[in-house]
C-alpha cells in the first residue's frame, strides 16, 4: 500500500477540491489567453480586422471563439481526463478498505473471531476504525473464553453434585441392606431361640407325662 492511500480522508477530500480549482483556474486563464492571441492575430491584420467592424462582426467573433473553443477541448481533455483518473484512484482509496473493513465486520458479527480486519496499519480515519474493530474483536474473544470457562465450571459442578448424590443414593442402599440384614438375622436368632424354648417345653411335657404314667402304674 502506497502512501497515497494512506492520506486522510479529509486530505484526499482536499487534493481533489484543490486540484479542481486550479484545473478551473488554469482553464479559465488558458482560455482568455488563447482569445486573446487568436484576437490580436486577427486585428493584425487590416482585412480581418475590417471584419469585426463591419455589419457581421458578431458573427466573425462568434466563429474566432468556436474555433478556439474547439482547441482549447483537445488540449484540456487529457488534464481533465488526468483529474478523473486522479479522482476514481483517490475513491478506490477509501472504497475498497471500506469494503474490506465490512466484510470483517459482517464475518464478525456473525460470530467469526478468528477473522482478520484489514487496514489496522494505516494511519488514516480507516485504520482508526480498523484498530476499533480489533480491540472490540479481543474484547469479544475475552468474553467467550470467560463464557467457554464458566460453563466449563458450572458443568463441573453439576458433574460433582451428581456424583455426590450417586454416592449418597448408594450409602443410604447400603445401610438399608445391612440394616435389612441384620433385622433378618435377628429375626432368625429369634425364631431359633424360640425353637429351642418350645423343644424344651415338649421335652418336659414329655418326662411330666412319663413321670405321671410311672407314678399311676406303681400306685395300681
Amino acid at each position: 500500500m502506497n502512501a497515497g492511500l494512506r492520506l486522510p480522508i479529509i486530505g484526499r477530500f482536499l487534493i481533489l477540491v484543490v486540484s479542481a480549482a486550479a484545473i478551473m483556474v488554469a482553464g479559465t486563464g488558458y482560455a482568455f489567453y488563447v482569445f486573446r492571441m487568436a484576437l490580436t492575430r486577427s486585428l493584425a491584420n487590416p482585412a480581418e480586422a475590417e471584419g469585426f467592424l463591419g455589419p457581421n462582426g458578431a458573427a466573425r467573433v462568434d466563429g474566432l471563439i468556436l474555433d478556439q473553443m474547439l482547441h482549447i477541448v483537445l488540449v484540456c481533455t487529457p488534464v481533465g481526463l488526468a483529474f478523473l483518473a486522479l479522482a476514481v484512484s483517490l475513491a478506490l482509496g477509501v472504497a475498497r478498505p471500506l469494503k474490506r473493513l465490512q466484510g470483517g465486520l459482517t464475518r464478525l458479527s456473525h460470530g467469526d473471531l478468528d477473522v482478520d480486519i484489514d487496514g489496522a496499519d494505516r494511519s488514516d480515519e480507516i485504520g482508526d476504525i480498523a484498530r476499533s474493530v480489533l480491540e472490540f474483536r479481543g474484547k469479544l474473544a475475552a468474553r467467550a473464553r470467560e463464557e467457554s470457562s464458566r460453563q466449563a465450571l458450572q458443568q463441573q459442578h453439576i458433574e460433582e453434585e451428581r456424583k455426590a448424590l450417586m454416592r449418597d443414593i448408594a450409602d443410604d442402599f447400603e445401610r438399608s441392606v445391612l440394616t435389612a440384614v441384620q433385622s433378618l438375622d435377628e429375626t432368625a436368632k429369634a425364631v431359633g431361640s424360640n425353637a429351642g424354648e418350645l423343644r424344651d417345653a415338649v421335652s418336659r411335657s414329655a418326662r411330666a407325662v412319663s413321670e405321671v404314667s410311672t407314678a399311676t402304674a406303681e400306685s395300681g
